[in-house]
């Protein structure tokens, strides 16, 4: 409910393939989220993530895949479906959640690795560490962590400040790399979704409900619409 009225929409997850050191994202895969045929449970993004992987994976077979996302993703059966599609992960990584205790431990100890470096005018640290557990339902799943800020050199203010997990290990050499590869999720949301939403795609118009699925076809028809101009 919403000002007294009830709202109806419809949530759809889409996947892009990019490259950090590159302007143009692809849009690849989409899939709605909606109650599957045969299940009593509604849909969840979870849940639709597990049935896109595939798909993206199939449509990329040859590629070697980094799965980039965001902190709802750091749970140990999204993982293992990463580690099924034979896929990497770059995940966000904050709160209060098993692997950040064990960071504060090693802070505390001082045990971390670090990297400086400039770019742009600004201070750029990054700090890392290897074989964390993931959390204590999934013991079995090591994954490795790091963090990154940067500093504004004249006005000493930090400008960004982000921390993940990956599976891929991590060194002084590839630092820098994991950080940018990190860092460009934000074009899937500027050059993907912001352009369906805001640049004349209308991909939030509402076309109403449909007896079934008239609203999950047009968005995906939506999303053809824009591969097909890239």
């Amino acid at each position: 409910m919403e000002n007294g009225k009830q709202q109806y929409y419809h949530q759809l997850l889409g996947s892009a393939a990019l490259h950090p050191d590159e302007a143009i994202v692809f849009s690849i895969a989409c899939e709605a989220i909606v109650q599957q045929g045969g299940c009593e449970k509604n849909d969840c993004e979870q849940s639709a993530a597990k049935r896109l992987i595939p798909k993206a994976r199939a449509l990329l077979l040859e590629e070697k895949l980094i799965g980039v996302f965001d902190a709802l993703y750091d749970t140990g059966p999204h993982i293992k479906c990463l580690q099924d599609a034979n896929m990497s992960y770059i995940i966000v990584c904050k709160g209060q959640n098993f692997v950040q205790l064990q960071v504060a431990k090693l802070r505390q100890k001082e045990e971390f690795q670090s990297l400086t470096w400039q770019k742009n005018g600004k201070t750029c640290t990054a700090y890392f560490t290897s074989d964390l557990i993931l959390n204590g339902s999934h013991t079995d799943i090591k994954t490795n962590y790091f963090e990154y800020e940067q500093v504004d050199n004249k006005t000493n203010e930090i400008v960004f400040r982000g921390s993940w997990i990956t599976d891929l290990p991590i060194d002084k050499k590839n630092l820098a790399e994991l950080v940018a590869v990190a860092r460009a999720r934000w074009k899937i949301e500027n050059e993907v979704f912001n352009t369906l939403k805001n640049q004349g795609y209308h991909l939030e118009h509402n076309y109403g409900h449909g007896h079934k699925y008239l609203a999950t076809n047009f968005a995906l028809l939506t999303f053809l619409a824009f591969l097909s101009t890239k």
